[in-house]
């Protein structure tokens, strides 16, 4: 982080965004964290979930969720996919995520 902006967080605090606390607080050797009203630590999103891009190297929209290419792919048998499996997919019907989310919950054997 760039020195000026160290001094600009100085002198007006309410400048700092989160990014750079979490630098801040990183120099340190601490972490910026979200505690629920019990004061419990919340655990952030898997950084690994968060960059899952596809072939094109856009990320995946948030409301998806992504999973391995290794279960049912919805592009199975197009022939502009050339048959290969991507490293991750995500499911485009509605009914097939819930359905998804559900069986991850438990409710479903």
């Amino acid at each position: 982080m760039p020195q000026s902006t160290v001094a600009r967080i100085e002198h007006s605090p309410e400048k700092a965004n989160v990014d750079h606390l979490a630098q801040l607080l990183g120099a340190a050797g601490l972490r910026l964290v979200v505690v629920d009203s019990d004061g419990n630590p919340i655990d952030p999103q898997d950084e690994a979930d968060a960059n899952r891009r596809d072939r094109s190297g856009r990320r995946y929209p948030a409301h998806l969720d992504v999973r391995p290419g290794t279960e049912y792919w919805w592009g199975e048998g197009w022939p502009m996919f050339d048959g290969k499996r991507p490293e991750y997919t995500f499911d485009r019907a509605r009914h097939r995520r819930n359905w998804r989310r559900a069986r991850d919950r438990g409710e479903y054997d």
